[in-house]
């Protein structure tokens, strides 16, 4: 906010310029908004790596992949968790959400559950560092026999 304030009064100066002359007046923000990072430590189980690089389909819903993406629009964070088909690269199903819940993949993976027929069992990769990999996530996938 202060570096927004030294803005619009026509003083252009980095955030870390700010941060850095702030220390030395001795003056400091109430709140500090850290970036978005998702959870680094082993969060469920990890799954076997059943794609091993192998990025292409020879059918559809045979592969999908998903993965959390933040980004901002119009000043604000938005968080994006699709999944897409390997064999074409179609969205299957997405969702955007303003934080990166577990509500988030769970509307997601909803979504694309609706649209695959019954006999159908994709194998399913997440990046295994981010907000895709849950409890929620895994269960849906045993329950439903994505691997």
């Amino acid at each position: 906010m202060v570096t927004d304030a030294c803005r619009n009064e026509g003083f252009l100066l980095n955030g870390k310029t700010v941060r850095k002359l702030m220390k030395e007046l001795g003056i400091s923000s109430l709140i500090r908004v850290k970036k978005y990072r998702s959870y680094k430590g082993e969060q469920g189980r990890i799954c076997d790596n059943l794609l091993k690089r192998q990025f292409d389909a020879e059918r559809p819903n045979e592969k999908w992949v998903t993965d959390a993406t933040e980004f901002k629009m119009n000043g604000k964070k938005l968080y994006l968790s699709p999944i897409m088909d390997l064999y074409n690269g179609e969205i299957i199903a997405y969702n955007l959400a303003t934080r990166p819940l577990p509500s988030m993949v769970q509307t997601m993976l909803t979504d694309a559950l609706k649209q695959l027929p019954k006999d159908e069992h994709p194998i399913l990769r997440s990046d295994s560092n981010n907000a895709d990999v849950s409890f929620y996530h895994h269960s849906v996938c045993r329950l439903t026999g994505l691997v």
